[in-house]
């Protein structure tokens, strides 16, 4: 028994010895170093083989059409007579640059004209009058833009400065003095007033091409204006060597200024291209 024992206490001795001796070599192996780069230089490679996204456009230019249509319908107001003529022109270009996704800032050009002629010809002297109305705007606008859904619809608000001038001249054409030449008499004067105008719309945007390409913009909304300095009427009057203004005539520059030229209500129909 006492034999059997010591050889059982041998055999785990043994098996004690030979294990630590086994951690002892593990532990004065050399550990395999692997540089971080090299381990991250895999998932880079493959990063860089995927191909990039194209960048999202932030530049659009239009080309408004609503001035326009406002100067034909202008244009094709009945004259009142066979000696008046009337005609009308307008047109509008913006810029507009996306500085986040639901904001943007743009920048705006527009115009509109009319002229009105009138001409009469006396039959008993001869002598025949010419008389023609220039009235004209022009504006320029800083438009601040909310998308807040981040896609096709969009706040727009304005401030800007506009200009409205009117220009009146008349020719007096006399009767043939037998040189086959007319003389004629001319005079003409022009007014001027400045505007401050401010205003808000409300409109959608559709992209054909999205990202970028052809888009369509259509919106609605109303501009208020400050004149500055002294009514057309008064500025008329003076032209006249008056002081009394007649009533009719600043409202008319009223309405001129507040419903067509400088306020009142905007439509928009707009093509463009966004790159």
């Amino acid at each position: 028994m006492k034999s059997q024992k010591a050889l059982v206490i041998l055999t785990i001795l043994a098996q004690a010895a030979f294990a630590q001796q086994e951690m002892q070599q593990v532990q004065q192996e050399p550990q395999q170093y692997v540089p971080q780069q090299m381990v991250q230089q895999e998932p880079q490679q493959a990063m860089q083989q995927e191909p990039q996204e194209p960048g999202v456009p932030i530049h659009t230019i239009t080309v408004d059409f609503g001035p326009t249509i406002m100067g034909f319908i202008i244009g094709a107001l009945p004259g009142g007579g066979d000696n008046i003529d009337i005609s009308g022109l307008g047109f509008s270009a913006q810029y507009e640059r996306q500085i986040f996704e639901r904001l943007s800032i743009a920048g705006r050009f527009a115009y509109l004209g009319i002229e009105v002629g009138y001409e009469e010809e006396d039959n008993n002297s001869g002598d025949k009058a010419k008389l023609t109305m220039d009235l004209s705007s022009f504006s320029l606008e800083a438009h601040p833009r909310v998308y807040p859904f981040g896609s096709n619809l969009f706040l727009d608000g304005m401030i800007g400065y506009a200009d409205m001038t009117m220009e009146i001249s008349g020719s007096i054409f006399k009767e043939d003095d037998g040189t086959g030449k007319r003389p004629k008499e001319r005079k003409s004067f022009s007014i001027s007033r400045g505007y401050f105008k401010y205003g808000v719309k409300v409109g959608w945007r559709i992209d054909f091409g999205e990202p970028g390409g052809l888009v369509f913009e259509h919106s609605y909304g109303w501009y208020n204006a400050s004149g500055m300095g002294d009514t057309m009427g008064k500025q008329m009057a003076r032209k006249f060597d008056g002081d009394d203004v007649p009533d009719d005539i600043d409202k008319a520059f009223s309405i001129y200024e507040d419903y067509i030229f400088i306020g009142g209500p905007r439509m928009t129909l707009a093509l463009g291209w966004k790159f």
